[in-house]
């Protein structure tokens, strides 16, 4: 993957998330499918190292329950 493909991966990742955490509140007020470690809020806490791995972590993790990328994708 060259990096203008893992950036503009990472750029959808931030989209996704965003739209995630907006279905949390009124009026929707749905359930969350994302793991709270790696919902929209969880990056705004961090900065350097640790939001560097935060970013290269969460594709692995988000991808890796059961059905997320489905849910994600429809």
């Amino acid at each position: 993957m060259s990096y203008g493909d893992y950036v503009e991966q990472l750029t959808y990742l931030l989209f996704l998330a965003e739209m995630a955490d907006e279905r949390l509140r009124p009026p929707y007020n749905q359930a969350s499918p994302i793991p709270a470690q790696y919902a929209w809020p969880s990056p705004l806490a961090k900065d350097g190292g640790e939001l560097f791995d935060h970013y290269h972590r969460t594709p692995d993790q988000i991808g890796s329950v059961q059905g997320m990328v489905r849910l994600i994708t429809e």
